[in-house]
C-alpha cells in the first residue's frame, strides 16, 4: 500500500528550489509600514502591541497576516489585515457554517447516514477516512463527517460535505450574505491539493468513476520537482480560496454573535472546533489550561494557518478572536507554528489576562 506520508514529504532539494524562488517576495510583503492597524486601542497600547507583533513577524521567513479582536472591549489589531492569503483548510469553517445553516433549515440532518464510495476517498488532511475506511460499504453520519472535517481536517469528509451543500459556490454565497466580501471558496480540497502539487492535468485525465486512492497517490508521488515548484508558486500567488485576516475575523465573529447560526448550532460548531487535534503548537501552543481554544488549522507545504477563538473557562463571554496566516515561510513549519503561538499569547496577555 502506498505510504500516505510520502505524499506530503518534500526532499531537501525540493524545498531549496522553492525557497529561493520566493525569498525576496516574502520579505517585501511583510515589511511595509502600512501593515499595522489598531482598533480602538490608545496610543500607548497600540505602540506596545505593534512592537511585539513586529518582532514576531520579523522572525518568520514568510508573509504574515494577523487579525485579533476582543468581543468584549471591541479592541483589536491587524497586520496585513486587508491582504489576501491562501486559506487552506481554514476554509472548512465557512463550509461548516453553510452545512449547519442547512441543518437549521431542515434540509439536512446531522444524524443522516452518508455513503462513502471508494471514488470519494481524497488524499491529504489527516486522511482518517482514506487511510482506515478504504473498502466499500462505509456509511458515516453527517455529524461525524463534520467532526472529522474540523477536528482532524479530513479531506474526504470535507469534499463529501461540499457535495451535499451545493459546492464551493454555495459556500461563497453564504459568506456574502453575512456581508463578507473578501473571502472566496472556489475548489473542493481535492482541487486545492491537485493545484498545490501541480498535478491537476494528470488527474483530470482519469474519468471520475475510475479514480481510486492508489491511482491518485501514484500521480502525486511521481510528480516532478519542476511541476511541484510551478504548482506551489501558482498556489501561493493565486486568488482562489483566499481571504483577508479581516474577513476571517468577521466570519468567526458572526458565529460567536449568532449572526451566522442560531445559538444551538453556533455552540455546537465552537465545541467541535475546541476539540481540534491538529496544530497543537499553534494557537494552543502557549495558552494556559484555563483557556479553551476553538480553532481550525490549515497547512500545505510552506503555508501554516490557524484561526479561532480564545475562551476563558472562568468568563465565557470574554472571547477573543485570533487569526494568523503564514504563507511561503522559508524557515519551515516549526517557525510558523511558533509565530502563531506567540501572536495568540500577545492576544491573551492584552485582552484576557489584563482584563
Amino acid at each position: 500500500m502506498i505510504n500516505m506520508k510520502k505524499f506530503f514529504q518534500f526532499s531537501l532539494l525540493q524545498w531549496l528550489v522553492i525557497t529561493i524562488s520566493f525569498m525576496l517576495a516574502s520579505a517585501s510583503f511583510s515589511s511595509g509600514k502600512q501593515a499595522w492597524q489598531s482598533v480602538e486601542l490608545n496610543k500607548k497600547e497600540s505602540l506596545q502591541i505593534q512592537k511585539q507583533i513586529t518582532t514576531i513577524v520579523n522572525q518568520t521567513g514568510g508573509k504574515v497576516g494577523i487579525g485579533v479582536y476582543s468581543l468584549v472591549s471591541h479592541q483589536g489589531f491587524y497586520w496585513n489585515g486587508d491582504k489576501f492569503f491562501p486559506m487552506c483548510s481554514t476554509y472548512k469553517v465557512a463550509i461548516a457554517v453553510r452545512l449547519l445553516q442547512l441543518v437549521e433549515a431542515g434540509t439536512l440532518h446531522l444524524d443522516q447516514l452518508i455513503t462513502i464510495e471508494p471514488q470519494d476517498l481524497i488524499p491529504g488532511g489527516t486522511g482518517v477516512i482514506s487511510e482506515q475506511l478504504f473498502y466499500p460499504g462505509v456509511k458515516i453520519s453527517l455529524m461525524n463527517l463534520l467532526s472529522l472535517m474540523i477536528r482532524l481536517s479530513d479531506n474526504t469528509a470535507t469534499d463529501k460535505i461540499l457535495s451535499l451543500i451545493g459546492g464551493p459556490e454555495a459556500v461563497t454565497e453564504t459568506v456574502r450574505k453575512l456581508g463578507i466580501e473578501n473571502m472566496r471558496i472556489d475548489r473542493p480540497t481535492m482541487g486545492i491539493v491537485e493545484d498545490a502539487y501541480g498535478v491537476r492535468s494528470q488527474i483530470d485525465a482519469i474519468p471520475k468513476n475510475k479514480r481510486n486512492l492508489a491511482e491518485l497517490l501514484k500521480i502525486f508521488n511521481s510528480a516532478s520537482i519542476e511541476s511541484q515548484k510551478k504548482g506551489m508558486h501558482a498556489f501561493e500567488t493565486s486568488d482562489l480560496d483566499t481571504t483577508t485576516p479581516k474577513a476571517m475575523v468577521t466570519l468567526l465573529e458572526s458565529i460567536v454573535t449568532n449572526k451566522a447560526l442560531q445559538p444551538k448550532y453556533a455552540d455546537l460548531l465552537l465545541d467541535v472546533m475546541s476539540q481540534t487535534q491538529t496544530g497543537e503548537t499553534r494557537l494552543k501552543g502557549l495558552m494556559p489550561k484555563s483557556i479553551i481554544v476553538a480553532h481550525k488549522t490549515g497547512t500545505i507545504q510552506r503555508i501554516a494557518n490557524d484561526v479561532g477563538v480564545l475562551i476563558p473557562k472562568d468568563n465565557l463571554k470574554n472571547k477573543v478572536i485570533v487569526v494568523v496566516y503564514v504563507n511561503a515561510n522559508t524557515k519551515g513549519e516549526t517557525n510558523s507554528n511558533h509565530a502563531i503561538a506567540r501572536v495568540a499569547q500577545v492576544a491573551y496577555q492584552h485582552f484576557i489576562e489584563k482584563k
